[in-house]
């Protein structure tokens, strides 16, 4: 049946993830972490490491493809089991993120003892916003637009005095924000004069962004 013929949609073959190279941080690494007041031990809490290079194959059939990328500035986020879900290159252009699999950053290291949740943009905001010690742990989609499914949410709320987002401060945060708000009941904050609070730190310094920080979060709880 149809004008189009079933040969027309073979899928093509992405690339994937076939090998992580781990190494320790370097000074570089730390200097630019650093900017964000994330620091080591934070960094591999949260499975974050260097990479000294990483491997990716494709495999046609016939034959089998593999590029292997190698320079500086690049981070491969770990989960628990050691496995590799998503290589992050913050200076790329095109290839910031390479998502390898799913996964709720964070979620690994929530201890449900802190009185407070707050769901973050990224991985890089919810380390910086652990840097500054308030009494709260976090968690971060893979990507605003990714909605958290109602029993996650369900069971986040059971276990936190209250639970709240604090998304980029533009378009698509702003959406999030307020999808969160009227399906979930749960309030947003941002930074008003940066894209995300890493930024601001860098910008503004931990010492001046984390008391304005406290005040968002107090008002919304």
């Amino acid at each position: 049946g149809g004008i189009f013929k079933a040969e027309e949609f073979i899928p093509v073959p992405k690339f994937k993830l076939d090998f992580a190279m781990q190494q320790g941080f370097s000074n570089a690494d730390a200097e630019y972490w650093l900017q964000f007041n994330i620091g080591s031990s934070m960094l591999c809490h949260y499975g974050v490491s260097s990479l000294e290079y990483f491997t990716m194959v494709k495999d046609h059939g016939d034959k089998i493809e593999k590029i292997k990328i190698e320079k500086d500035y690049m981070y491969g986020y770990f989960n628990k089991g050691g496995d590799c879900y998503k290589i992050y290159q913050p200076l790329s252009s095109k290839n910031k993120f390479t998502k390898v699999k799913e996964s709720l950053q964070g979620l690994e290291q929530l201890t449900y003892k802190k009185d407070y949740l707050i769901i973050v943009s990224s991985l890089k905001d919810g380390m910086c916003l652990r840097s500054f010690d308030f009494n709260l742990e976090f968690i971060a989609p893979h990507s605003e637009n990714t909605m958290l499914k109602p029993h996650i949410i369900h069971n986040l709320k059971s276990k936190y005095k209250k639970v709240l987002c604090l998304f980029d401060n533009d378009e698509a945060g702003h959406t999030a924000m307020e999808t969160y708000e009227n399906i979930y009941d749960i309030s947003g904050i941002h930074i008003k004069s940066e894209k995300d609070i890493s930024d601001a730190v860098k910008k503004y310094s931990a010492e001046v962004v984390k008391p304005k920080l406290f005040n968002l979060i107090k008002e919304k709880i």
